[in-house]
């Protein structure tokens, strides 16, 4: 965490870009870490990659066919001499003479002075020899040692967010231990008298908003170490937000957000010394969610209601993941246009975030909106953001952002 926590000094609720800025004005990537190279997918790098040797080491050949010396090529109509092979792993022993050619599968070592591989479709081979039955063109099909990287050369930049081909990259390298930033941990408390693990809810609510919540921060780079039930009882819940907060970068408390004499953990963060953040946002759904630091560590209050808290986290959390993580927080929220859209008129008092589903023939406006909806969730897959400045964007591309 970097920075003094900002306060809600301005009267009324924050906007969403307001929230947003306070959010993200309070994180910053935690420190570096050692992991295996097995253990680096989807991690950000803290220190560069170099290449330990270049690649490939020594030239190769990039098709099947036969290796020659470029000055043995005319000769080859009337046949050159086949003196051995050469495969991935078993090279040709010895050094190419004049007069002779060395048989070669895509990605044997070329032997010594060969300079250009002729096809397999161009050749004849009979008898000990092989002959030019086609003119192979200019292209010498070998891939020059060096020609991928180069021995010290710097393949993977600090920031780097290791995806699949990044592994690979590092891998080539030779990089058998990667310096990345560390996973930011995250503990879910989850409140509410009425609300229970799914597997023992027969006679309560199941608990449904830490699952979808777990797999955004997982998405984005956390770490979810710990989810734990907690009763709407100010002492339980204080006790709870102290001992989590203290064994977590982040803690994220479901449910008690709104203000009735129920919704008690943003009580529960000011009483543990937490400096609030936002407590509130002028969005919809997700208005209640609230935000907070205490000793450095963030503390995000979503809403109870299933859409409500996916939402708010998907806009707002989300971001804060991937900066903690070391990625850039506004790769969370690629927005883009989509003229497929049908805009429909927008609140002037709040921005507004829309479930959507993107399709082949377009994106479609779900038609049931509702915070507490569960239904709606199997079909979401984007969010169209209609912004509170009350313009008439009905006849703009509306501004979407997968879900």
């Amino acid at each position: 965490m970097a920075g003094e926590p900002l306060t809600c000094a301005a009267p009324g609720l924050p906007s969403y870009d307001e929230a947003l800025g306070r959010l993200l004005g309070a994180v910053s990537p935690l420190e570096a870490e050692a992991v295996g190279l097995e253990a680096g997918h989807g991690r950000v790098l803290a220190q560069p990659v170099f290449a330990a040797r270049a690649r490939p080491a020594a030239a190769l050949s990039a098709m099947d066919g036969y290796a020659i010396a470029s000055s043995d090529l005319l000769a080859m109509r009337d046949g050159l001499k086949l003196v051995g092979a050469a495969y991935p792993g078993a090279p040709f022993v010895g050094r190419l003479q004049p007069g002779q050619a060395v048989r070669v599968t895509t990605g044997a070592t070329l032997p010594d002075r060969a300079d250009r591989v002729i096809v397999d479709e161009a050749t004849s081979a009979a008898g000990g020899e092989v002959r030019l039955v086609a003119w192979p063109g200019d292209k010498a099909h070998v891939r020059p040692a060096g020609s991928d990287f180069s021995a010290g050369a710097p393949l993977l930049p600090v920031g780097s967010v290791l995806g699949p081909g990044a592994m690979m990259a590092a891998a080539a390298a030779e990089a058998t231990t990667l310096t990345v930033v560390r996973r930011p941990r995250v503990r879910l408390l989850v409140t509410g008298d009425e609300i229970a693990p799914p597997s023992d809810a027969a006679r309560r609510t199941p608990d449904s908003v830490s699952y979808g919540v777990a797999a955004l921060i997982q998405a984005w780079g956390g770490e979810v170490v710990d989810r734990t039930y907690c009763k709407d009882v100010g002492e339980i819940l204080l006790d709870a937000v102290r001992r989590q907060a203290t064994h977590a970068d982040v803690l994220v408390i479901v449910g008690g957000a709104s203000r009735s004499e129920r919704d008690l953990g943003r009580s529960a963060a000011g009483q543990a010394g937490a400096t609030l953040l936002f407590e509130g946002v002028r969005m919809r759904p997700g208005k209640p969610v609230w935000a907070a630091v205490l000793a450095d560590r963030l503390i995000v209050g979503l809403p109870g209601n299933p859409t409500a808290a996916l939402v708010a986290a998907r806009v707002l959390l989300a971001p804060a993941i991937a900066a903690l993580a070391g990625r850039d927080a506004r790769a969370a929220l690629d927005w883009s246009e989509d003229d497929s859209v049908l805009v429909p008129a927008a609140a002037a008092d709040r921005d507004l975030f829309l479930l959507a589903e993107r399709r082949a023939d377009g994106t479609v406006i779900i038609d049931k909106q509702e915070a507490s909806g569960h239904a709606a969730l199997t079909r979401a897959n984007a969010l169209v953001h209609l912004r509170q400045d009350g313009a008439d964007r009905t006849a703009d591309p509306a501004m979407c952002l997968p879900l």
